[in-house]
C-alpha cells in the first residue's frame, strides 16, 4: 500500500510540469502554410493566414484560430 502511494505521488509530480495545453497541442495535426491556404476551412481568412503564419512554419487548427482571434481583437482595441 505504501509503495502504491509513493508511485502515485511520483506520477502526479511528473504531470505537474506538463500543462494540459502542451500535451494536447502535441497531439494536434500540424499543417504547412500552403496547406492551410488551400483548405476550404480558411477560405475567408486566406489573407490573414498569409500574414500570421510563417512560410516554413507548421500550425494546428487551434493555433491558427487563436492567432486569427488575437489579430481581430487587437484590431478592435
Amino acid at each position: 500500500m505504501a509503495f502504491r502511494k509513493k508511485a502515485e505521488k511520483a506520477t502526479d509530480a511528473s504531470r505537474a510540469d506538463v500543462k494540459p495545453q502542451q500535451q494536447q497541442a502535441s497531439l494536434e495535426p500540424r499543417f504547412t502554410k500552403a496547406a492551410l491556404l488551400g483548405s476550404r476551412r480558411y477560405g475567408a481568412s486566406k489573407d490573414l493566414i498569409s500574414v500570421l503564419v510563417g512560410d516554413e512554419e507548421r500550425c494546428g487548427h487551434e493555433e491558427v484560430e487563436r492567432r486569427i482571434q488575437a489579430f481581430i481583437k487587437k484590431e478592435a482595441d
